[in-house]
This record gives structure tokens, sequence and C-alpha cells, in this order.
């Protein structure tokens, strides 16, 4: 007997018009299930089925610890969850899903419920290059344009027992606006071999229905404090949040900042890479992360000269080039392994910081940084379409200066208006995604002169987004928009 026959309903043969189920959720139950990262646990199911004017409405309530893996560090934990999801079930000729309605044959009313004792599905992709649609049984479930930036779909409705995802990739490679990085069709010279497709790491999640969609850190220095928010996937959420730091614990509520005090806090360093663990508890939803205390910014060292400073002292960047190219799997690393030995080697010579160049990696690599000490001056990739070559030669040979500004766009490879729009969508995409990375120590939004237009809106953009790390326009030697910014910087 099939471990989840136990949990079918036969809706014709119900006696009453109110049926009351009871289930209890275990390892064995949880090892049988698919579509879920939870690997172990126990929990109770209670089910209650009101039958009314042809239709079943099924109330779930799920109360218990389940054991699931961290999505940052892959480490187990255990989770306490409370939840409570509603079905209504009717009766018709065919089959049809459509989230919290669906419809099953008269020949065959009998519905399995092991698959609904969960809120919403999610569907994660770390990055997929460059144009993805996402189909759920043949459904459009949805699409993201950028080959570099992680995005999450929402498949609760589209879900059955039994299913088939297809995810349709186009990727035009250097032949049009998009962003793409050190890619070629034709590869040569500095240009590598393209790829495409899926080449970071899918997962899917189950969660409750109203969940912690994402966290924003902020580590105030100066003010011995952290600044958390926790933003609910409902906007005008105000479910009770807490916050536990060791034994430092913070309330307030979602989509609202609040603080906690770190009087007496360990700083981040390269040298001593301190990290804190944190959990966060939203409503039914809870998660684990960390953050590190520490501050990037431009001052003025003793002899009045300006510099790069890391928690208010002045902090020499001595780094290399890391294009993040494998010979085995091209954009995408072989191993966890590959990303630590590749930052302890650098260590090991004596660098302190690595270059990403235009290319952004799995968090998993941004992870390694954090805990290992290795600072990250992070590139936005570029697109655009062919520039000119005087745009970068002539101004290294010191001849002429070149405004990137809108008399220039076709120089630069930015005539097309919808991919300058889609720069700068990417652009908050990237932002976002790294924003919480200890290790993140400085934006570059354009490498060299192609690509290139409106650097100063692109660090005014940047700025809007996070004001804690220092910028530079355009890295290289070309003088258009040659400047490092930073909120705490008197060059802005």
């Amino acid at each position: 007997m099939d471990v989840l026959d136990s949990y079918k309903i036969d809706l014709k043969n119900m006696r009453t018009d109110v049926a009351e189920y009871q289930f209890a959720l275990d390892d064995a139950f949880f090892e049988a299930v698919e579509g879920t990262l939870v690997r172990s646990g126990k929990a109770d199911a209670d089910l209650k089925i009101r039958e009314s004017g042809g239709a079943y409405v099924f109330t779930f309530h799920i109360k218990g610890t389940v054991h699931v893996p961290c999505d940052r560090c892959l480490d187990d934990m255990d989770v306490e969850i409370e939840t409570e999801r509603m079905l209504t079930v009717k009766l018709g000729d065919e089959y049809a899903d459509e989230g919290d309605m669906m419809i099953l044959p008269y020949e065959d009313a009998i519905l399995n419920v092991s698959g609904f004792n969960h809120g919403r599905i999610l569907l994660h992709f770390g990055a997929v290059d460059q144009i993805a649609t996402v189909y759920i049984n043949g459904c459009d479930a949805g699409s993201h344009v950028g080959g570099y930036t992680a995005f999450t779909i929402d498949i609760t409705p589209y879900i059955r027992q039994e299913n088939v995802i297809t995810v349709k990739v186009r990727d035009f490679s250097d032949a049009s606006y998009h962003s793409r990085g050190k890619q070629k069709t034709k590869r040569g010279g500095i240009w590598y071999t393209p790829q495409s497709g899926i080449w970071q790491t899918v997962w899917v999640e189950s969660v409750s229905e109203e969940y912690i969609e994402e966290l924003s850190i902020t580590p105030l220095f100066d003010q011995s404090a952290v600044e958390i928010t926790a933003f609910s996937n409902y906007a005008d959420s105000q479910k009770e949040t807490v916050i536990r730091v060791g034994d430092v614990v913070a309330y307030g509520t979602a989509n609202q900042p609040i603080r906690m005090s770190m009087s007496g806090f360990r700083a981040w360093s390269p040298e001593s890479p301190y990290l804190y663990d944190m959990d966060v508890r939203m409503g039914e939803d809870s998660v684990k992360s960390y953050f590190a205390m520490r501050k990037f910014s431009v001052g003025i060292d003793s002899n009045g000269a300006p510099r790069l400073m890391l928690n208010n002292k002045p902090y020499f960047h001595n780094g290399v080039l890391d294009q993040g190219y494998w010979p085995d799997g091209l954009y995408t690393a072989p191993s966890d392994e590959a990303f630590i030995h590749d930052i302890l080697t650098m260590k090991a010579y004596g660098y302190n910081t690595l270059r990403k160049h235009i290319k952004i990696e799995p968090m998993r690599f941004y992870y390694h940084c954090d805990r290992l000490g290795m600072l990250v001056w992070q590139d936005m990739p570029n697109g655009g379409e062919l520039y000119k070559t005087a745009v970068v030669s002539l101004p290294l040979l010191g001849i002429g200066e070149i405004s990137d500004g809108e008399a220039n766009y076709a120089r630069f490879g930015r005539a097309n208006a919808e991919g300058r729009a889609q720069y700068y969508a990417e652009l908050k995409e990237m932002v976002l995604q790294l924003y919480n990375c200890p290790c993140i120590a400085m934006w570059v939004p354009f490498n060299e002169g192609w690509g290139q237009f409106d650097a100063a809106k692109a660090c005014d953009v940047i700025l809007s987004l996070d004001d804690t790390r220092t910028i530079d326009h355009r890295s290289e030697e070309r003088r258009v928009g040659k400047e490092c910014r930073s909120r705490w910087s008197p060059y802005h």
C-alpha cells in the first residue's frame, strides 16, 4: 500500500454535510510527498470538509515541526509551522485546477489531500540566460528578462497531483541590447564562448499563505545597531515580526524597519569575518539568515588624501579581476569547493578583494566571501549593441573626452531606448539581490566604455537603492564619469 493512499477522500460517499479528518504527518509522509524541501518532521493536520450547494470547502490546519535545508548555508534546521489553507472542490465533466478552486470529474470524485498540506508553492531560479518563460502543466505561469538575476514564480494555481514544468529560453547573445557580460556568438580575443539557458540552481519552496518574501538588512555601524525589514508577500500586512540575534530579541511588524541594538559588536573585515546569525519570524513563517557589522565609505586620511574606508579607517583594497569563467562549465562552477578554492587561494596570495567582472555569481559565491573574508567589487553585466572602437581606445591614449549623454548613445551601442530601460531594470534587481551580502564593497555600473550611457544617472539610481557602499562610475581609464561616490564621501 502506498503511504499516501490513506490521504484519499471519497467525496461521493460523504454521509454528512460536514466531515472532519485528522492526519499525522511523519517522516514517511514527507519522504513520499514530491515537490517539497521538507526532509522529515512531525505535524498534526486537521481537515474539515463542508458541503454546500454542490461545492466542497476544504479547510486545512497544520501544526508541528519540520526539518528543512537553509537556502543560503544548506545546513539542516528545524522550523515550527502552523498554517491554514482553504480549497474549494466541485464535481464536473473534466478536471480543472485554478489554485483555490478545483473541479474533479464525476466518475473519479476521489481527492488525495496529501498534496494540499502547504500554503503556497514557489519555484525559484538563480538565473536563466537571457529571457525565460515558465509553463506549469501547459499554462504560462510567468516570465523574466535578464540572464544574471534571480526570479521567483508562484506556481500554486497551476499545481496538480502530477506536474510537467517547461522552461522556454530565448537568448540573443550579442545580437541585441540584452545584458550578456563577456559572451559573444563568435568567441575570440577577450570574448568567451556563449552560454545559454538555466545556469544557476532551481528549487521549489513550500511556504505558508503569507510568508517572508525577502529581508533587508542594514548595519548601522556608527549607531551600534542593525536595521532589519521583513517584507511580506502582502504589501499591506501588519503581522507581528520577531527577530532574534543571540539573546537579543526585537519586535515589530511586517514591511516596517525594526532596529536592534548591537552594543559591543564585533566588526567584520577580511581579517576577521565575523557573522551574526539571526532568526526572523513573521506570523506562521520563519527564516534564518546572517549579517555583519561593517561600514564602507570614502574619507580623508591623516595626510589629507581621500581614501577608501572600512569601518571608518583607511583600508587598501588589494584585488584581482575575477571573471568567473570555468573550463568545464562555462558560467557554472563545478562545485561549492571550486568557489572556496578560488577565494582561499587569493587570500593565500595576499589579496583581500575580488572584482567580479560583468557577471553575477550564484549566491553561494557571496556567502563564501562573507564567511571567509573577501571584499567584492561587483560589476553590472553589460549589454548594448556594437560600440565604436574610439569610445575606449582614444581616451586611453589621452585623445579627447567623449560625453556619454544622449548625443553619443549610438557610439556606445545604446541607441535603443528599450535596451537602456532594460539595463536599469536589471541594475535594480542586482543591487537588491546582493544588498544583504556583507562582502559587497563597491558597485561598478559600467565596464570601460562599452555599453555605457548616462553614468552619473546610473550612480544616482544605485544610491537611491543603496547608500551604504561606494560606487565607481565605470572601471578602467576612461575619463568620463571618473569618480568614486558614497553617502559618507565629501566628493559627491
